[in-house]
């Protein structure tokens, strides 16, 4: 009898999380024996952190599916988080113009949220899922996807610009190809954030080498110090994650 992955993902957004996952998922799963649930948070991981951590002093006394399931209000989706799982992934942006965004805060998580088959892992996209869509960018675009960031100041107009520079904008356009190379890019710029270089070649290795608590802590000093965020996806690094090998890292 062969071992089933089931897998809760708990993401941010109604549609493009949900969209964006479901997309990678079947782009590089497909039929193996993998099932998954996608759970809608629908507000922000400032949100998240006060209902997980505000109340409990001790950490071993967290139950993120018994919170996630007091706080739902459809009957059908609470049965959601009465199933065992494998693994839970977290998915959420980091929204730094957030009035309530707090560093500490997101460094608690981040180190808290850091196992799938423990109490789950955490992936923060910079500065919002719509970074994917931004890696692949349009000819006119003159920087390198190495080089974009996000001025905190203007986040509001980001998707907007996402549309304006981005290459595709509808998942379903989204080959294998390109993803390869959309994850492919995110890793590397990952290592470049963390002063890697960003040319070189990811192996496997290189990859498992860079931690998100270094990203984020990076991110947090771009913040200080001229109040932007480089453009990085890291949800896109479930793939990396879940299996290395799935993706054509030579593309």
């Amino acid at each position: 009898m062969n071992f089933v992955i089931n897998i809760l993902f708990i993401v941010e957004g109604e549609k493009q999380d949900p969209a964006l996952m479901e997309h990678l998922l079947e782009t590089y799963i497909g039929e193996r024996d993998l099932e998954y649930q996608m759970s809608s948070y629908g507000t922000c991981i400032y949100d998240l952190y006060d209902k997980v951590f505000k109340d409990n002093d001790d950490e071993e006394d967290i139950d993120l599916l018994l919170t996630l399931k007091s706080r739902e209000k459809d009957e059908d989706k609470k049965k959601i988080f009465d199933k065992d799982y494998t693994d839970i992934v977290l998915i959420f942006d980091l929204d730094p113009h957030d009035g309530r965004y707090d560093k500490e805060k997101i460094r608690k998580m981040q180190r808290y949220f850091n196992d799938t088959t423990d109490k789950g892992k955490l992936y923060i996209n910079y500065p919002m899922v719509e970074a994917f869509k931004h890696t692949e960018t349009k000819n006119r675009v003159k920087e390198s996807f190495k080089e974009i960031k996000a001025n905190v100041s203007d986040l509001k107009n980001y998707k907007q610009r996402v549309i304006d520079e981005g290459r595709y904008l509808k998942y379903p356009s989204y080959t294998k190809d390109t993803c390869d190379k959309i994850i492919i890019r995110n890793i590397k710029k990952g290592r470049y954030i963390i002063g890697k270089n960003y040319d070189d070649d990811i192996t496997e290795k290189e990859y498992l080498d860079m931690d998100l608590m270094s990203i984020l802590n990076k991110q947090i000093e771009m913040i200080e110090k001229d109040n932007s965020v480089f453009v990085l996806c890291t949800c896109a690094f479930f793939i990396a994650d879940f299996a290395f090998g799935f993706i054509n890292t030579k593309i």
